[in-house]
């Protein structure tokens, strides 16, 4: 038996997974009728795919999010150029903390999925407030319509994300 790092990172569990493939592959290939079928298994190889599975449900749950809340804010604000704003906001900010956890050298593991998951509903719930604003903002030009919205929620949403 042979012993495996259960909560290794996928690049790390993969090369192992295959070398061991392919040693059973050979052991099958070169043993008897009815002795052929053996396999390998391990709990390391079931975490492995839960990893890859929780990065695939990640990014699909990203477009997902992204796409409704374009929809959500289109509908509430009335406003496509509005939405299309927020929307890259919202893209900004999940790329921008993917970025940084990317350079910190941190892992795709369970818990960066679920901080992908919250990080995105922040995000969202930030664009809102302040497009809420904006749309509710009796001022008459873009400019003092913005600053207004950014008076009044800048500060709820700066002590949100601490």
């Amino acid at each position: 038996a042979v012993s495996q790092g259960h909560f290794e990172p996928y690049k790390t569990m993969h090369p192992r997974w295959e070398h061991w493939e392919d040693f059973m592959d050979d052991i099958n290939q070169s043993s008897p009728f009815g002795m052929n079928r053996g396999y390998q298994s391990s709990t390391a190889w079931q975490w492995m795919i839960t990893e890859q599975a929780l990065f695939k449900n990640a990014i699909e749950g990203m477009a997902i999010a992204g796409s409704l809340s374009f929809l959500v804010l289109l509908f509430c604000t009335g406003n496509i150029i509005l939405a299309s704003y927020a929307v890259f906001v919202i893209a900004s900010i999940v790329i921008s903390v993917l970025g940084v956890v990317s350079a910190l050298g941190w892992e795709f593991n369970m818990t960066v999925s679920i901080a992908v998951v919250i990080l995105i509903g922040f995000s969202v719930d930030y664009a809102i407030h302040i497009c809420h604003a904006y749309v509710e903002s009796k001022q008459l030009t873009r400019q003092q319509k913005t600053q207004e919205s950014l008076k009044r929620m800048a500060i709820s949403i700066f002590g949100g994300s601490l």
